[in-house]
């Protein structure tokens, strides 16, 4: 993946939309669901090891997937367990793992994103998509309520390296197995993979601040820059050092209200 740097990574609904100059990481499954959009010409996309060309699709948490372009997409990532996710799987997706969007839609998507440069213009961008696509960030989350409060205690910790699945069952007054049982269930991924991920997203947030990855990686609550690595290659196709190489280009994600 290359990210066009002249466009920033915006984050919004609890969804990172980040608009890629190239994309055809290696096939990988991860905990957010996906939206993809061709912002000039359609892509291969390969879901579940089938290859078809689209101009828009979505695609559900845990389900492989990748694509091929040389044009630049739109890529959207929706945190488990959130109302845009929500919407997703209950209107669009309805159990199936992938959803084609009309070519007018993903036109539509596509033309709003073209210039969509500045944070005013990346609100009102994400705006239109959830507009035309269907997804209302206001939509019922309606998983368990101990699951719910599971993330948000993650979401909220401070000192993810330390963090343990004991600490968290504790917090919602759960045994560790059956939190575990009922995260996977209703998150579609481990708990273990979500507690991941979160540190993944923090060491994100740092890459643009230059620090070295090493020090990137004990803030972020890694054992080491090649544990790192590993969950970068399986949650997102991609190394950290490609991350850091491609992925933001010097930008942080800018946090959209």
């Amino acid at each position: 993946m290359s990210i066009d740097t002249n466009f920033p990574i915006y984050h919004m609904h609890n969804t990172y939309f980040i608009r890629s100059a190239r994309l055809a990481p290696a096939p990988h499954e991860h905990f957010a669901s996906h939206l993809i959009f061709g912002l000039q010409q359609p892509f291969l996309a390969e879901v579940d090891g089938c290859r078809m060309p689209a101009e828009g699709i979505a695609i559900g948490s845990g389900i492989s997937h990748t694509i091929y372009t040389e044009g630049p997409v739109l890529a959207a990532f929706l945190d488990a367990l959130t109302p845009l996710d929500s919407c997703l799987k209950k209107c669009i997706l309805r159990g199936r793992s992938y959803y084609q969007f009309s070519p007018g839609i993903s036109q539509a998507v596509s033309q709003a994103w073209l210039t969509a440069s500045s944070p005013s213009d990346g609100k009102e961008a994400i705006l239109k998509l959830e507009q035309l696509t269907g997804l209302n960030p206001d939509f019922p989350v309606t998983e368990d309520s101990r699951i719910l409060e599971a993330a948000d205690y993650i979401h909220r910790a401070r000192n993810l390296e330390s963090l343990t699945v004991q600490e968290i069952a504790r917090a919602v007054c759960l045994s560790e197995s059956r939190l575990s049982h009922l995260f996977k269930q209703e998150a579609g991924i481990s708990l273990h993979l979500y507690l991941a991920n979160m540190k993944l997203e923090r060491a994100f947030y740092l890459i643009p601040t230059g620090k070295p990855m090493t020090d990137i990686c004990m803030e972020a609550g890694f054992s080491s820059p090649s544990h790192m690595s590993d969950i970068s290659r399986k949650l997102y196709g991609l190394s950290m050092t490609q991350v850091k190489k491609l992925f933001f280009g010097g930008h942080a994600p800018v946090e959209l209200s």
